[in-house]
């Protein structure tokens, strides 16, 4: 009797456990902002209920295109033909129509999360008849904008199971992320071991990635002599053009032909 008591005892409590348990986990919300051709934009609470992010946050359309196309990516089956041969650099990981796509949504959807919200997204692009989704999300948190890719290119639907053991050596592909300029990552927040495969995590100091942008940038001083120099070669070009004509214009009245008289 003793001993069926303090098992019921023990089953109730454990019972109760599992219901607290359930009743602390955080659901996580999803809040859809925008589906369409291209893809589709949503609001998701953080996966870790203690994680916070500073939003909502108003970002420039510029630093969102330079987090944006900093993004590499290169198929590892030809990294060892790249090596070889450089023919096949790392190139952009999204493309200038899907860029132009994701800045305005990105934008919106900053300026309306939550601190326990992050963005994310998925763009879909049809090749040789084939759907591949490319998936991820973003937040930003201490002057730092944190992307995540979490799919590259896979396919809508899985292929069926093979009946019999395939002769065919090819492999899904696999993929390998960097982002440039390098100098711009915020190392000391994300383990560098995940950049080795799936989830990519980048986490990308938007001061540094601004400031490095402008110093490598070309600079061009309306005051610099190289400017002086080339504007004055055109006008001599043109100078040069318009004597050509006056020339020509008087070579074509002297060649004419007198005109009949009526």
């Amino acid at each position: 009797m003793g001993s069926t008591f303090r098992h019921t005892i023990l089953l109730i409590l454990i019972c109760i456990g599992c219901g607290i348990s359930s009743c602390a986990t955080v659901p996580r919300v999803t809040t859809p902002l925008f589906e369409g051709r291209q893809g589709a934009i949503s609001l998701r609470v953080f996966a870790e209920p203690r994680q916070r992010a500073q939003h909502p946050i108003a970002l420039e359309p510029q630093i969102i295109r330079e987090v944006l196309t900093g993004l590499y990516v290169q198929d590892t089956q030809t990294i060892l033909a790249s090596a070889l041969t450089n023919d096949h650099p790392p190139v952009q990981a999204f493309t200038r129509e899907e860029i132009h796509f994701l800045i305005p949504h990105v934008i919106a959807g900053l300026a309306k999360a939550t601190p326990e919200e992050e963005i994310i997204f998925q763009l879909q692009s049809s090749q040789s008849s084939n759907t591949h989704y490319t998936t991820g999300s973003l937040y930003y948190s201490d002057s730092t904008a944190h992307v995540i890719i979490h799919g590259y290119h896979k396919p809508s639907k899985r292929p069926p199971l093979l009946s019999r053991p395939s002769s065919s050596f090819a492999r899904p592909k696999m993929w390998k992320m960097s982002f440039q300029p390098m100098r711009a990552l915020a190392s000391d927040q994300v383990d560098l071991t995940s950049q080795t495969s799936f989830p990519f995590h980048f986490a990308i100091h938007l001061p540094t990635l601004t400031q490095t942008i402008k110093n490598n940038a070309p600079s061009i001083s309306p005051q610099s002599p190289s400017i002086h120099k080339e504007l004055k070669g055109l006008r001599e070009s043109l100078q040069q053009q318009h004597r050509k004509i006056e020339r020509l214009e008087d070579q074509l009245q002297t060649d004419s032909p007198p005109q009949l008289q009526e």
